[in-house]
């Protein structure tokens, strides 16, 4: 098994919205690539299907676009919720959202700060 690296630094959130029956979240999450001696620059579409919550809900991570190499899609999936919750959320570094709010809409957020995460590749 090799190590491979993503290299957080961007996420930019388009639309999110809290406190009603339609509770949803789109987003983009920038990353680098870092596997097998080569650096590349990838990033993921990430979405809250309608009426899930963001919280408790595993969100929906699309496959990486600039990154046509192995690819574990569950770790990958989890190093970026991992990035999105350290965005946005209760204990997030961005905007913090806990158990009581309602009513909230986002739009045209850009959260920039590195994170780094390493797994295995099989």
């Amino acid at each position: 098994m090799s190590k491979m690296t993503l290299r957080f630094s961007q996420m930019i959130q388009d639309s999110q919205e809290y406190g009603s029956n339609d509770e949803h979240m789109v987003s983009r999450v920038f990353f680098d690539v870092v596997y097998e001696g080569k650096t590349t620059p990838a990033n993921v579409d990430v979405k809250l299907v309608v009426g899930g919550s963001f919280l408790r809900d595993a969100l929906e991570v699309g496959p990486p676009v600039g990154y046509e190499g192995k690819f574990d899609h569950v770790a990958s999936s989890d190093a970026v919720t991992k990035y999105v919750r350290a965005a946005v959320g209760p204990t997030a570094h961005g905007i913090h959202l806990g158990p009581g709010v309602t009513n909230v809409r986002m739009y045209s957020n850009r959260f920039r700060f590195p994170m780094e995460v390493s797994f295995e590749v099989p």
